[in-house]
């Protein structure tokens, strides 16, 4: 694959993405998941400046502006479909909030 039909691929699948976010956001899925998230630590991590350790669930932001659970393994970000997605997709990661507290 050249690097022209790697950009289109990548283009395409950013555009994918950022269709099924816009989708996900309509019907409240991720503005219901983001209310709670803020109260967790919000620090995002630059994928650049480090990766979290491999296998354990984090939150995940594509460059499409998506985000979504996910774990980092074999150089793969794998989301809870086990679908791949290409570690360039993914530009931040942060931490799960712990469960809540057993009354």
């Amino acid at each position: 694959m050249n690097k022209e039909e790697k950009k289109k691929k990548f283009e395409a699948l950013a555009e994918y993405q950022k269709n099924v976010s816009d989708e996900l956001s309509g019907i409240g899925f991720l503005k219901g998941y983001d209310a709670g998230y803020k109260d967790a630590q919000n620090e995002w991590v630059d994928v650049n400046n480090r990766m979290p350790e491999e296998g354990v669930n984090v939150m995940a932001y594509t460059v499409s502006e998506f985000y979504e659970v996910m774990h980092y393994e074999d150089g793969y970000w794998i989301d809870l479909d086990f679908t791949m997605i290409k570690p360039i997709y993914v530009t931040h990661w942060m931490p799960l909030p712990k469960p809540p507290k057993k009354d």
